[in-house]
Order: C-alpha cells, then structure tokens, then sequence
C-alpha cells in the first residue's frame, strides 16, 4: 500500500510542476449543476394527484415511494437507511421503521385520532411521546420523554390550516400530583398561499413524524418567514424563505435558515413531483 502511495504522490506531485511552468489561464465561470429527478419508479398515475417523489437540499436527497392510492410506503435518502412504512387494516400508520427495526417509530391510535408516539431507538432506549389536540380535533403540540421526571412539551396555535406559532415548555414531574412547566421559547409562522410539498405525502405528514416539535410541517401552505423569540419575549433571530412555483406547488424554495425546516439546510433546495 505504501508503495502505491508514493508513486502516487510522485504523480501528483509532477504534475503540480507542470502546472506551474504553464501560463495561468483564468477560471471560466461554471453554469450551476443540473438537479433532476432520479426518484425510483413505482406506481405512477397519470390522472391523480401532484405528489411529492424527491426532495434535494445540497447534496441530500431525499426519496418518497407509494403504493397505489398515494400511500406512503418507502422513504430512503443518500446518508441514512430507508425508513418502511406500515399500514393496519383501516389503512392507519402503526409503525415506521428502518433495517433491523433500529430507530423505529410506533403509531399508538383511538378513536380514529393518533395518540401517541413510541419511539424505539436501540435495545436500552425506549420513550412514549403523547400527542395532544385542540378544541378543533387538530393537533394541538406532543409531550417528548426526555427521562423519568423530565418532558420537553410543544404547543402549536392554529388558525386556519396553518400552524402559526410553536411554544416549548420544560415540564419536571415530581410526582402524580405535583409537577411544574416553564416556559423556554417560541416561534411565530408567516405563509404563502401555495400548497405544501408535506401535504401532498399521501395520507400522512412523513416529515412531522420526524420533527415533531416543528408544528409548522403540519400547515397547508409554504413558511415564507419564522420569527424566534427567547425567554423574555424578545426577537433573537428572523428567517425568511422565497419560492419558485410550478402546478401550484414549490418548485424550489431559497432559505437563510439553518435548521431543518421545509428546506432544510441553507441554499436553494428543489422538489419533485409525479402524478399518483
């Protein structure tokens, strides 16, 4: 191995000679990389609905597969292990999970409503996050296990059909009777009036499943800007987001946002749709 190294080093290096004796010609201006959509064929309907098939924010991209009727089944990307989705006999989610059943996700339902989420992460690791809901059916935050006597609670204010704030709360528990909730922070939403790429997963929000304190991915419509406020009610942070649209939906959405949000990561971030 070593002798390979070095003869390639003495090539590399050679080279580099070579370059130099060279007049430097300036550096043409490279167009901006083609992103298209590479998402795995599977059962396309020419007279449905637009359907979310690829997300690409950067270098990640993210694939979305259903099964007829718009049913999520298979979300895979290039970094992580696909995530598997499961249907019971009334055609709610019961469980998303990966190879081996690590980082599984439980769907607890009553009363046609999901209730809570059981997250399986690992032999030792094991939480049960509740779901709650409003006066209206929708949902209203999730309660996390964070340990024992600690939960991280997400509060979401709705109007209409968009999420416009998300409040975190610590709750300790010391016991039945006696626990105390503080109050840690809180965004505010601004939105388009164009449907959200989230909303066109079938029959279920993927993304919340996984960024469950983000009420923001539950809304019909495209955050055009989040404003974050700290403890003492003050702005720290604004983020704004723009689009590009085709057929009525996000074709590609500019963030100067660093979380993960409807895009991501900072820079542009494109979407996919086919006919499902």
């Amino acid at each position: 191995m070593k002798k390979f190294l070095v003869c390639g080093l003495i090539v590399l290096l050679a080279f580099q000679a070579c370059k130099k004796n060279k007049r430097t010609e300036p550096e043409k201006e490279q167009p901006p990389k083609e992103i298209v959509d590479d998402s795995p064929p599977d059962y396309d309907n020419p007279d449905g609905e637009w359907t979310l098939t690829q997300w690409v924010s950067g270098d990640f991209r993210r694939h979305y597969s259903y099964a007829p009727g718009r049913k999520l089944i298979r979300v895979s990307d290039n970094y992580q292990r696909p995530y598997y989705l499961t249907y019971d006999v009334n055609n709610r989610l019961r469980k998303i999970a990966r190879f081996f059943n690590m980082d599984s996700l439980l769907v607890g339902h009553m009363d046609g409503k999901i209730t809570l989420i059981s997250i399986y992460d690992g032999p030792t690791e094991f939480s049960r996050d509740s779901i709650l809901y409003n006066e209206d059916g929708k949902i209203g935050g999730i309660v996390w296990y964070v340990n024992r006597i600690k939960r991280n609670m997400f509060k979401y204010e709705w109007e209409g059909d968009n999420v416009v704030s998300t409040a975190r709360y610590d709750v300790w528990i010391w016991s039945d009777n006696d626990r105390d909730t503080t109050y840690f922070s809180k965004e505010t939403y601004t939105y388009d009036n164009a449907k959200s790429p989230w909303k066109t997963n079938g029959n279920i929000c993927f993304e919340w499943f996984l960024n469950s304190e983000m009420g923001e991915l539950l809304s019909a419509n495209n955050l055009v800007r989040i404003e974050h406020y700290q403890q003492d009610g003050k702005i720290y942070r604004t983020d704004s987001l723009s689009y590009t649209y085709e057929n009525g939906l996000p074709k590609t959405a500019l963030s100067t946002s660093s979380r993960i949000t409807v895009t991501g990561v900072n820079g542009t971030n494109n979407f996919f749709y086919k006919k499902k």
